[in-house]
């Protein structure tokens, strides 16, 4: 396990945090000072490539260049619409499963339903009052299956039969008439093959026969009679309710077929690309100096490219420090060293100055709150701690305080044996890669390891590792 944690890069975002917040004066200053010379620095461009535009003139800026403006502005942003709507409508015809048939190729199944209702059993009045009844009931069932038939519900459930058709094709390949009077509908399926077709009209018949069903219990009881089921192949033109263009959804009847909405889409990608050539010819015959109607000094033009200016300072002061934290060399967090590395932390010293923001909120977020805040304070924590693990586990030896800073361990050495009640220990640097050390290493079994809170966390587990593997108890883990 730990050979394999010495690979990994722990990033701890809460000290990643509190560092920010220790450095946010800085990040501040660094923003700001960014944000006033970006915004220089792009007025400065500006004013050079526009010379001779004096304050009077701002002043007295002309209505008419407004306008010129404001219509130049109108036509790049309905030129950048429209490209981006062409792109999309080719893009979407190229993928549509309407212009991947072919006239040769496609197979067509229509599908003639009636509506039929009840004789009226109990019915009074005259015959023409039940006659014109049942026409208005009729009429109210036809327009609920148009809906039904027209309706995302049922576009998916006829996508989904299929396995390779989206629901946005369906209305593409389907053609429905219907007449409210007599009950009459009709739908026609396009496909590729008459397996297709096939799939389409059955997964339609199975969503009538489940809305029947509905329909009967809010509308009027009633059955749908297949009348006619066809399937051919090659291309038909049907009878199809459409939409009449009079200002009103004024819903008509017409004449359409798989080829005529082929030569519909086209017509409307064509009219489409004539209006992009017509907002490119008014935007070439537009004043050149309508690009750039104000050429001076703008204090809100200024504003804004310094608001952004801060922000893209601030993102790089974070992204500066953000690296810095990343390729410093800095142990983990307390608890992670003891449940993660198996380290007994004896004590640990503050990582953090006292400068910054929110000093007791970053405090808290980096866990320097639970560290000690002086040498002298850490070293008699560390002594107790030691003290209490000695006693709890009967070791009266003397003990080898080990790690790599000499000044370190001598200055813990020092305050163990001088101090009341004190302790019987000596120490050692480096004691796997001098004679001294692995000479004092063979005459001690306990061993406590001394390290800055910036060392290598590598050279620790190594170190660690290989005492274990020498038969010596590693009793703690000093942090400086």
């Amino acid at each position: 396990m730990e050979k394999e944690m010495q690979e990994e890069l722990v990033l701890d975002l809460p000290e990643l945090l509190a560092m920010y917040l220790r450095k946010g004066v800085l990040i501040l200053v660094c923003s700001c000072i960014f944000g006033i010379l970006f915004a220089g620095l792009r007025t400065m461009r500006k004013s050079e490539g526009n010379p001779g535009k004096n304050t009077e003139e701002e002043s007295a800026f002309d209505k008419d260049q407004a306008l010129e403006e404001g219509t130049a502005n109108y036509v790049k942003t309905q030129l950048e619409r429209e490209k981006d709507l062409a792109l999309w409508e080719v893009k979407r015809l190229e993928d549509s499963a309407l212009f991947q048939l072919k006239p040769d190729s496609v197979y067509e199944r229509q599908m003639d339903l009636y509506l039929k209702l009840p004789n009226p059993v109990d019915a009074q009045g005259n015959l023409e009052s039940i006659y014109l009844n049942r026409i208005a009931e009729r009429e109210g069932l036809v327009e609920a299956y148009k809906t039904l038939f027209r309706s995302t519900d049922f576009y998916n459930q006829i996508a989904s039969s299929t396995g390779n058709l989206k629901s946005s094709d369906i209305p593409d390949l389907l053609f429905l008439d219907a007449d409210d009077k007599t009950g009459n509908i009709s739908l026609s399926f396009a496909g590729a093959s008459a397996e297709e077709v096939e799939k389409m009209g059955n997964a339609a018949k199975a969503y009538w026969e489940n809305a029947a069903a509905k329909l009967g219990e809010e509308l009027e009881p009633h059955s749908i009679i297949l009348l006619s089921d066809t399937s051919a192949q090659g291309m038909r033109v049907h009878s199809v309710l459409i939409y009449q263009n009079s200002g009103e959804n004024v819903e008509g009847r017409g004449q359409d077929s798989i080829l005529g909405r082929q030569e519909d889409k086209k017509a409307s990608l064509n009219k489409r690309l004539e209006n992009i050539k017509t907002l490119e010819d008014q935007e070439k015959s537009l004043p050149k100096e309508t690009e750039s109607v104000n050429l001076g000094f703008s204090k809100r033009a200024f504003a804004k490219q310094a608001i952004l200016g801060v922000i893209l300072g601030g993102f790089l002061s974070v992204f500066v420090f953000t690296l810095q934290y990343i390729f410093e060399k800095k142990l983990p967090r307390e608890e992670d060293l003891e449940s993660i590395y198996g380290f007994t932390v004896l004590g640990s010293k503050r990582r953090f100055g006292r400068e910054g923001l929110c000093k007791s909120f970053s405090d808290k977020l980096s866990g320097d709150l639970e560290r000690e805040g002086d040498e002298e304070a850490l070293l008699s924590l560390a002594k107790s701690n030691l003290s209490l693990l000695l006693k709890e586990r009967n070791i009266v030896e003397e003990i080898l305080f080990v790690g790599e800073d000499k000044t370190l361990l001598e200055k813990t050495v020092k305050f163990m044996n001088d101090e009341s009640p004190y302790l019987s220990c000596s120490y050692a640097c480096d004691i796997f890669k001098n004679e001294e050390g692995i000479s004092k290493l063979g005459m001690y079994r306990t061993l406590v390891f001394v390290a800055a809170g910036r060392s290598d966390l590598r050279s620790l587990l190594n170190m660690k590792r290989k005492a274990e593997t020498l038969k010596k108890e590693v009793m703690g883990l000093l942090l400086f």
